[in-house]
Parts: C-alpha cells; structure tokens; sequence
C-alpha cells in the first residue's frame, strides 16, 4: 500500500508537471498565434477551398469588414484571373503534405490587382488527417511595381545606352542588344571572348589597357575609347567603366556604360584639324599685317616726302606764274577759282580773296550783242567744247563795261579725279 501510495503520488506529480508545460506550451501558441495574426495575412480554407476563417489583416487587405461577408467562398473569388486554375493544379500536392510557397496576384474587393508573397500548408487534426488548408502571406504590392517600374527603367536603359560586362580576365559575360547591334556581331561571336579581340592597340586609351589599370588601381575611368565592329572599323565610345563588388566588398566584374560618340569624335577631329589651319593662316595673316604695317608707314614717309617736293614745286610753279606777263587763270572741276595772277588781279581789279569762289564771280554772262567768243562761255566746266591746247581769239568786259580782246590758250591737267583748267591769256 505504501508503495502504491508512493506511486501514485509521482504520477499526480507528473501530471502536474505535465499539466503545467501544457498550459505553458498553450501560452507560447496563443502569443505564436496572436503574433501571426498580426503580422501576416491568415486565412482557413476547407480541403475544397472553401473560405473557414479570415484575420483582420487578410479582411482589411482585401476590402472586406467581417468574416460573415465572405465566409463559404471559394478562394477563386479572391485569386486573380491569372491565376484562375492555380488551386485546381495545387490542391493534390498541398493535400499530400507538400505546401506551396510562391508569389501570386489576388483580386481586392473593389477589384485592384494586389502581390502577395504567399504560403498554403495542409493542417492535420489529431488523427494526422488533413482537414484544413492554412493561408499565410505577406502582401509585396509596393515590392511588385517598383520591382517592375526597376524593369521598365532598366529596359529603358538598355534601349538608350550601350552596355557590356567583363569577368576580371578580361572577357565578355554579358552586353546588351543595343551594343551588339552597333558591333554587328552576333552573340556567340563575343559572349566569352576576351576584349582584346575588339580593340585598337595603338590607340593609348584603349579598353584592355583601361580595364587593367581598374583591376590594379581600383579606380573607375570616364571619357573616350575606341572599340573595332565586324567589319573591323573603329567606333569611339564615349562613358564609364568601372568595377562591381559582391556583398563582401570583393571585385566580381568590370562594367562598361556607353554611347557611341563616332560622329563626334570624327567632327572634333576636323575641327582641330580646321583650328590648326586657322591658326596657321592667323600667323600668316599677322605676319603679312606687320609687313603690310612696315609698307604703309614706310609708303607714308614717301608720300609725305612727295608731298613737300610736289607743295614745293607747286610753290615754285605758282609764284613763277604770279609774276608771268601773261594773264593766268585756273579753275577746279566745280568751277571754282583755285589761282589768279598778278596781271589777272590788275585785270579783274580782283585780289587772293577771289579764290575758291565761281569763275561768274568775274566772268558774269554777257550780252549777245558782243561780236566774237567770250571767255566767261568757254572757261567752264560746263562746255563740253572746251578748245584745249588751241589758241583762240576771245574777249572779256572790263570794269568799264568795254570789251577787251585777247589771245588765249587753254590747258587741262588731271590729278586722279581732281581736275585742273587753265588760261593764259595775252
């Protein structure tokens, strides 16, 4: 009796204990429970799909205020059209014990397209049957468009921009249509050969010389290099090569982003070709300018030195003819008085002040009752019929009102397009 006693009193010990990790165990599950439902959208679905129980999250995600509004549906109501077969083509393995992990697309009430990031697992009841199908998931919408707005710009990019990726020995892993399409190379004929391939080695700054530098340096390079086609013609590229790291910060890759700058490249080259020509004809021309400089001022001494041996000699003519016996007059090409002798003075009654006025000033017009020809008709510009180098019989009127006759020669000189006529007159 007293060992059966001892006995029983150990089992209700062990019950206790039992009880007592149970209750413990019970607790951690509700929190575990509590947790979930907190942080995760959870559902209960029937072996045939059929909606049991619905958490808030799953409720407030989807649009809905209580269980009451979609219990009993199937969960092809909240599945997106894409996914219209997926429970169909699913139930067995999950039934089966193997539960689905993966991203699908579902409906929202108001009929918004949502991504959740979704688990389906089979739930046993005591008996190891499985009754229900557990929903867990985790909504990734916001993940979903800026993974696809990332695709969309990254598409973008490589429609625009020429793109090329080498392994650290040099050869090509990757590059993109657009690059492809300017080599004129198909695929195979550059996916894992070496970059040396494709280049120029007498250009200083070509790629293979560059991506050893970044591999030694780890220093990016930007700015301009050449890269050969099939046809083994020369394409400048203007942009960046660098390397990519891995998350240990170790160099993985070299990276090449660029566009085709050919056209410019070209153009840039006969500019400086086009500016070393200028500069050339720039020195010529301030060479011929300092010649033409050292001309002109030495052509100014010598006009400047005739100048003064034509004023002196003009002096030495004009003072030879003041004193001439002879009456001398001279009018420019507008008919103004430019010289008067001493005799044409004391003829006229007239002094220096008569000059630059108009020859009329002392040649008025006269009366056609004088017999003969008149000076005053002759001596202009005027008259077509000037009789040059001819001696004539002409007449004036004194002060007097009288006629005089006189013999007179006339003469015409030309300096450029100043012109000069003169009469002597006896």
């Amino acid at each position: 009796m007293t060992t059966q006693e001892d006995e029983l009193r150990k089992t209700i010990s062990d019950m206790e204990r039992l009880q007592t990790n149970a209750d413990v165990q019970s607790s951690a599950f509700r929190a575990y429970q509590d947790s979930t439902n907190k942080s995760l959208i959870n559902a209960e679905y029937s072996t045939d799909g059929e909606l049991l129980f619905a958490n808030k999250k799953f409720l407030n995600l989807f649009g809905y205020k209580s269980n009451s509004e979609i219990q009993y549906e199937n969960i092809s109501k909240f599945l997106h059209s894409d996914n219209s077969n997926w429970f169909d083509n699913n139930k067995d393995d999950i039934l089966s014990n193997k539960h689905f992990e993966g991203l699908l697309s579902y409906n929202q009430k108001n009929g918004s397209t949502i991504w959740i990031e979704s688990s389906y697992i089979g739930l046993r009841n005591d008996k190891g049957i499985i009754e229900k199908i557990l929903f867990l998931g985790n909504d990734v919408t916001n993940l979903k468009t800026q993974s696809e707005n990332l695709e969309k710009k990254i598409d973008t990019f490589n429609s625009s921009i020429l793109n090329i990726e080498l392994n650290l020995n040099g050869e090509i892993v990757k590059i993109n249509n657009k690059f492809l399409s300017l080599l004129n190379f198909n695929l195979e004929e550059i996916i894992n050969n070496k970059i040396d391939k494709f280049i120029d080695e007498n250009d200083a700054n070509n790629l293979r010389t560059i991506t050893e530098n970044i591999n030694n340096t780890g220093q990016s390079f930007e700015g301009e290099f050449s890269i050969k086609d099939a046809n083994n013609s020369k394409i400048w590229l203007k942009g960046s090569v660098f390397q990519e790291f891995d998350f240990n910060n170790n160099a993985m890759s070299i990276n090449i982003i660029a566009f085709d700058n050919t056209i410019e490249h070209l153009a840039q080259k006969q500019i400086n070709i086009l500016e070393t020509e200028i500069t050339n004809k720039e020195n010529e021309i301030s060479t011929l300018k300092e010649r033409l400089v050292k001309r002109v001022e030495q052509a100014k001494d010598e006009m400047k030195n005739l100048y003064v041996e034509t004023e002196t000699s003009n002096i030495f003519f004009e003072q030879t003819l003041k004193s001439l016996s002879s009456i001398v007059l001279s009018i420019n090409n507008d008919n103004k008085i430019v010289f008067v002798n001493n005799k044409a003075q004391e003829l006229f009654s007239i002094d220096e002040t008569i000059i630059d006025k108009n020859i009329s000033s002392i040649l008025p017009e006269v009366s056609e009752d004088f017999k003969g020809i008149y000076l005053g008709n002759i001596f202009n510009y005027n008259n077509e019929d000037r009789p040059i180098d001819t001696e004539e019989n002409v007449f004036i009127i004194d002060k007097e009102g009288k006629q005089v006759k006189l013999k007179m020669t006339m003469n015409e000189v030309f300096v450029g397009l100043r012109k000069r006529l003169t009469v002597f007159l006896n």
